[in-house]
């Protein structure tokens, strides 16, 4: 499953494959890109970082960025604050 900030999966708290996707498109192009190259593609850092021409660390920071915003977004679907 995907993983959430605090290392819980979507599943384990009640949304559905759909409820990250649609998070997914408040995402920036570039959280976006490097979300899906390591969830879905199952890129490491390293391969996420010579797809999209940037660094391993960028590739990290950007997915911790990430699964932040998705985690946002899926609370306030439930209206929760993160």
């Amino acid at each position: 499953g995907v993983l959430l900030c605090g290392g819980l999966q979507y599943e384990e708290v009640g949304f559905t494959v759909q409820d990250v996707l649609s998070a997914m498109e408040h995402l920036t192009p570039v959280y976006r890109a490097v979300f899906n190259l390591y969830v879905f593609e199952n890129l490491g850092h390293q391969e996420i970082a010579e797809e999209l021409g940037i660094t391993v660390g960028t590739s990290k920071s950007n997915l911790a960025k990430a699964r932040r915003n998705i985690r946002h977004h899926l609370l306030a679907l439930r209206g929760e604050s993160a």
